[in-house]
């Protein structure tokens, strides 16, 4: 009876993991026409938040802010990554 349980907690275990690896691996693809935040566009390019910020400070990736809040173009981190 208890393996039975514990069985099944790993099904349900294995069942999280996998739907969590398509959610993120379906977000992980960079829309050329959406517009991102910072924190979004820093786990698209696998960046920490305050690297991405000084990229756009510096002119390297393009970006604008909006009400006080950096926003990127998605063809902008596709045309960084292709650098």
């Amino acid at each position: 009876m208890i393996w039975t349980a514990v069985l099944r907690g790993g099904a349900v275990a294995s069942l999280a993991l996998a739907v969590f690896e398509l959610y993120d691996q379906f977000y992980r693809e960079i829309r050329p026409n959406r517009i991102y935040s910072v924190d979004e566009a820093a786990r698209l390019l696998r960046l920490e938040r305050r690297s991405l910020v000084r990229l756009i400070r510096q002119g390297t990736i393009p970006g604008m802010k909006v009400s006080g809040h950096y926003r990127v173009l998605g063809q902008s981190l596709l045309d960084f990554l292709k650098r």
